[in-house]
């Protein structure tokens, strides 16, 4: 059996939802490369800029962290060339990620959605599996361009 060695990754995500996927890479002592997150943004009554969760882990790990206005970018798409990395891990992100940054990576990418796919996709995943009384609790993970793999946890299913 041939193994693939993934050593060079860049992660690319945003909210709660995501650092745990990182700190997963990190724990495994993978070679995460960059952060890609979203841009601090307003937040709170003073709107005051307010860093999301991942960039607040790639900080304390002391991790180049990179905050495009957009992944369509010429010089965001050079500089993710730069990295010349073999697999993105991408978690809810925030952006929907073009064809040409998607084909960047030698080995493509892994996307790790927060709901099953492709019934509750979108910008709430989670509210809309609660809307519809789903008790299962899943999460899909996804080798870019190919078909989503449901990956569910009895110890997050309440009715197993």
């Amino acid at each position: 059996m041939k193994v693939i060695d993934y050593s060079r990754l860049v992660f690319m995500g945003t909210p709660d939802f995501a650092v745990p996927a990182l700190k997963m890479l990190l724990e495994n002592r993978e070679q995460v490369l960059a952060v890609f997150t979203q841009p601090d943004r307003p937040k709170g009554r003073g709107r005051h800029l307010a860093q999301s969760p991942v960039k607040e882990t790639a900080l304390a790990h002391g991790l180049p962290i990179v905050q495009p206005d957009s992944l369509k970018d010429p010089v965001v798409r050079e500089s993710l060339s730069a990295y010349r990395a073999d697999l993105f891990i991408v978690v809810a992100y925030g952006q929907i990620l073009p064809q040409d940054v998607l084909d960047i990576p030698a080995w493509g990418s892994i996307n790790i959605h927060a709901s099953l796919l492709p019934k509750f996709r979108g910008a709430a995943p989670i509210a809309s599996r609660t809307a519809n009384s789903l008790a299962l609790r899943a999460n899909s993970a996804l080798a870019i361009p190919c078909s989503p793999v449901a990956v569910t946890s009895s110890a997050s299913n309440p009715s197993a």
